[in-house]
């Protein structure tokens, strides 16, 4: 890193940049609008012109160790868990203080510009380092808003988006918090008043200054059942499980997967499958697992709304249920049903008996084995799904 002042080009967004970039996933204007007003409201740039930033000392925490830690904590730079309110009013000299003890943590801990999306997740916008998500979000408006597009398509938010299912997109967007502040009625709120004002007339093409007709044409689409098998396998075995399975069929699935590789090649946002992107997929090299893939565990696949984690963490808690008693309590209130209706047929308790005092004694041993048998298979499923998708390997919702 050699620039401290945090100034770039500073270039702001234009008349066609949303349009754009809306049109690039496949979003309409006015859902890409309603989002873009609730989650960018701010300013991109302060008044010394350098992205708009909070320094989030919570995150420094975690991003440091040891004695750098114990520095940080000793300086009011760092802590354990978020704070609300406690931000300055400018908070750019506690970033240049906190890059004194450990520069990229410093960078990393920073939710910067219009999008306000932390630098700690850097690699799940496109940028190899912080420092060159920091040197984009300097140069140019429109990357602010392109980080908030890869976060879409990182998160698979995008199909959320396209139907206006706003309560999805706050909750995956914003966190378990969406609700107390609202987002997701304030984004169905700017979605109805966008639709009544006209959009911006664009074309593929206009944003370079030609006029409509002589807008560059659209891509072909390629979406035969062949080529998407071929392309669907080609994604897979190139590390984009968001795919789902070669089926030969176009959905949301393949839709983001064929974002996503576009976006990681630097090729036009378009979903479609044209003879360009075959022609890079085909030359192209396995994506490497994100540092934030590797190291995902069981709770961050139930946080991200995986339904199988869920299923199998409940599964889990009742055969734990069993284990600690619970099964006991309901093997008793069965026996004892069990012996009330035999206790009206004397003469058949009679011959059976031998055979209802062996089920007395192992029933309570059969529930708990039956019990722990489950717990262990739910334990090894969750271990399985979680180093599948830490492999880059599609594990499903």
């Amino acid at each position: 890193m050699t620039q401290t002042d945090f100034v770039g080009a500073r270039r702001p967004l234009d008349e066609f940049d949303i349009p754009r970039l809306a049109h690039s996933i496949d979003v309409s204007e006015d859902h890409f609008r309603a989002f873009f007003e609730v989650e960018a409201g701010g300013r991109a740039f302060d008044r010394q012109g350098r992205p708009t930033m909070l320094f989030e000392p919570h995150v420094f925490y975690r991003n440091l160790r040891g004695a750098k830690r114990d520095q940080a904590v000793a300086a009011g730079l760092a802590y354990a868990k978020w704070r609300p309110g406690e931000y300055p009013k400018d908070s750019y000299p506690r970033l240049k203080e906190a890059m004194k003890i450990d520069t990229v943590a410093a960078l990393k801990a920073c939710s910067i510009g219009l999008s306000q999306v932390l630098v700690e997740n850097h690699s799940q916008v496109g940028y190899e380092t912080p420092w060159l998500m920091w040197q984009a979000f300097m140069d140019d408006e429109e990357n602010h808003i392109k980080a908030m597009i890869q976060f879409i398509l990182a998160n698979g938010i995008d199909d959320d988006l396209r139907e206006g299912d706003w309560e999805t997109v706050a909750r995956v967007y914003n966190g378990p918090g969406y609700k107390k502040n609202g987002y997701h009625t304030k984004m169905a709120r700017a979605f109805a008043k966008h639709q009544k004002i006209p959009d911006v007339v664009w074309k593929p093409g206009m944003e370079d200054g030609q006029p409509a007709a002589q807008a560059a044409a659209p891509l072909p689409k390629m979406h035969d059942a062949k080529t998407l098998k071929v392309v669907q396998q080609k994604l897979i075995d190139l590390g984009y499980p968001e795919v789902g399975m070669a089926d030969g069929k176009w959905g949301r699935k393949t839709r983001q997967a064929v974002l996503g590789f576009r976006a990681d090649h630097d090729l036009p946002l378009v979903p479609q499958v044209d003879e360009q992107l075959l022609s890079v997929l085909m030359v192209a090299e396995k994506a490497p697992v994100s540092e934030a893939r590797a190291s995902t565990t069981a709770g961050d696949l139930e946080r991200a709304g995986s339904r199988k984690m869920l299923a199998a963490n409940n599964t889990e808690t009742v055969s734990f249920l069993g284990l600690a008693g619970g099964g006991l309590g309901l093997a008793q209130q069965t026996l004892g049903d069990v012996q009330g209706q035999v206790d009206g047929i004397s003469g058949l308790l009679n011959s059976i008996s031998p055979l209802i005092d062996t089920v007395k004694s192992v029933w309570p041993y059969l529930l708990i084995a039956f019990a722990a048998y489950v717990f262990y298979q739910q334990w090894k499923l969750k271990r399985a799904m979680v180093q599948d998708y830490r492999e880059g390997k599609y594990v499903g919702r």
